[in-house]
């Protein structure tokens, strides 16, 4: 079973895979492998993983498992053309043409700006300095501390 789908999933969109393999096989090759594309293709503009109640992330996720799954059944030609719909629709949401949504209604846009790290405001831990000038970011050490307590 993925972060964001399930092999039902997956079924229930595409019939004509129901007798490719069971959930544990195919959970395990093509949509845990699907789920991480997915964060790797958005990841610079939104933060991941993407919480369960992502519909579009889901959507993008299935579709992405069924084309590695296509790799047996489709052609070279259908296997492209589908890769360039998922990735068009990726481009949209990328450039803040369309936004992801969730299931309470909320539509989540990019700004088309670059997300560097979700932890952006601590002070890098280590720099290209000698070793004797290392030092830890306070702010990260007490919010570590806050977490263990």
């Amino acid at each position: 079973m993925g972060r964001y789908i399930n092999w039902d999933d997956v079924m229930h969109r595409y019939p004509e895979t129901s007798n490719i393999g069971g959930a544990t096989e195919v959970g395990c090759a093509h949509i845990y492998y699907a789920e991480y594309e997915l964060d790797g293709l958005l990841s610079r503009y939104y933060t991941t993983p993407f919480s369960t109640n992502n519909i579009t992330a889901k959507d993008l996720a299935i579709d992405l498992a069924y084309l590695r799954l296509g790799n047996f059944k489709l052609s070279d030609d259908d296997r492209k053309q589908f890769r360039e719909e998922i990735m068009m629709k990726i481009q949209k949401l990328i450039d803040g043409e369309a936004g992801m949504q969730l299931v309470d209604g909320t539509v989540v846009y990019t700004a088309g700006e670059t997300i560097y790290s979700s932890t952006s405001d601590y002070h890098p831990v280590f720099g290209f300095s000698p070793e004797e000038y290392f030092e830890v970011d306070s702010s990260l050490v007490e919010d570590e501390e806050w977490d263990r307590s």
